[in-house]
């Protein structure tokens, strides 16, 4: 009885919560008897195992959750590290898509500070190009003196040699001064009916010179008061165009064939073309006599050769002419300069044939004057339709050989008579 007594006692202090309930087993045994007893404390010790049991269990759980916890803290960590140990173990790589985006960045820089601030190759480069400007400045002083003394003399005027004058303003004034003057030029030029530059600044075509008479510049064009220089530098560029045609055609214009054609190519030109160099008006003033005749006067058959303007081919033949005097007369030498002036340049057959009616027309003053030519045309003949048997004849009547028609029969009658 003191045993199970005892086991009362230890069951209240371990389990407190249910000491009312021992109590009761105890009471319950001693009313009882001891099987009764025996019963309820086997129940009772079951009940404490299976709630140490259950505890147990509950820490274990507890623990396991703990672990699990932790563990998915490690994964987390884990991967956390991965990544950042993927962005420092490829550095190579974000630099590599950093390079466009920082070249472009430092392009950028370097023009804003190029455009603020010249950097040293820069202002090396600069002074390298002032330095071959005075060069250059210094040979044009030395060839041309007298511009650059003008120059000077303008510079001192408007204030462009007094110190402290930056030079670059000095070369603008001077380029714009000698760009005024050369486009006050050009307009003289084109007032005067010239056109075109030749080397050196050379005109190819001419002003009529102070105290020449009307006469002097009637019927003249292009090249009548052509100095020697100007011929020269004329006939080089001649040359060199000649060269470049002969290269054009696919030939080698250093050749010993070819060698001197540019050179005679461009003098055959020239002889060929020598009516721009001669003014009718001046060829013929001294040959014009007082003469009391007023009869229809007929010079025919006068050869020419001329150069077709289409195709700078020739076409040659014969010019007849026919006038009424009024009064006055001309040598008759003066009728094959006339028309040796007018068909020696590039030429349309129609044009001469008016030229040569009207320029006499002019310097003689007849009652009429009539005019015909007739010519074979190479470019009709040795190229397009190639037809060697062809001949143009083209007419120009004015005065009384216009408005009287026997006057014109007389005319056309003694020409082709027999």
């Amino acid at each position: 009885m003191a045993d199970k007594g005892d086991s009362a006692k230890q069951v209240t202090e371990e389990f407190p919560v249910k000491a009312e309930e021992s109590d009761q087993v105890a009471a319950a045994d001693k009313t009882n008897g001891a099987p009764h007893a025996a019963e309820s404390a086997a129940t009772i010790g079951k009940e404490e195992e299976q709630e140490e049991e259950e505890q147990e269990e509950e820490e274990q759980d507890n623990e396991q959750q703990d672990g699990d916890n932790k563990e998915e803290e490690e994964v987390t960590n884990e991967q956390q590290e991965e990544k950042d140990g993927d962005k420092t173990n490829h550095p190579q790589d974000q630099q590599q898509e950093q390079q466009p985006q920082e070249q472009d960045a430092a392009e950028a820089e370097e023009e804003a500070s190029a455009a603020e601030l010249p950097q040293p190759k820069q202002k090396q480069t600069m002074q390298q190009q002032q330095q071959q400007q005075q060069e250059q400045q210094q040979q044009q002083q030395q060839q041309q003196p007298s511009a650059n003394a003008v120059d000077q003399v303008a510079d001192q005027q408007e204030g462009g040699a007094e110190m402290g004058v930056d030079k670059k303003k000095r070369k603008k004034r001077r380029k714009n001064r000698r760009k005024k003057k050369k486009q006050q030029q050009e307009q003289q030029q084109q007032q005067n009916g010239v056109n075109g530059n030749g080397e050196n600044g050379i005109a190819l075509r001419f002003t009529k010179p102070a105290g020449a008479s009307d006469l002097d510049d009637l019927g003249g064009f292009g090249r009548e008061h052509e100095t020697t220089d100007e011929r020269r530098a004329r006939l080089k560029r001649m040359q060199r165009a000649v060269r470049e045609l002969l290269v054009c055609l696919g030939e080698d214009p250093s050749r010993p064939g070819l060698l001197d054609t540019p050179r005679r190519v461009a003098k055959a030109l020239d002889f060929m073309t020598r009516g721009y160099t001669q003014i009718p008006g001046r060829v013929i003033r001294n040959a014009i006599f007082p003469e009391d005749h007023d009869d229809m006067v007929i010079v025919k058959d006068i050869e020419f050769f001329s150069m077709c303007e289409h195709h700078m081919v020739p076409f040659f033949g014969k010019v007849h002419i026919g006038y009424l005097p009024r009064k006055k007369v001309l040598g008759l030498s003066k009728f094959a300069r006339v028309v040796e002036v007018f068909s020696r340049r590039l030429q349309v057959q129609e044009r001469l044939t008016k030229q040569i009616a009207e320029v006499l027309m002019e310097v003689l003053n007849p009652t009429g004057c009539a005019v015909i030519v007739e010519a074979q045309h190479m470019c009709m003949l040795m190229r397009g339709v190639q037809k060697t048997q062809t001949t143009t004849t083209t007419s120009t009547m004015l005065g009384t050989f216009r408005v009287d028609a026997r006057t014109r029969d007389e005319f056309l009658r003694l020409l082709y008579r027999g």
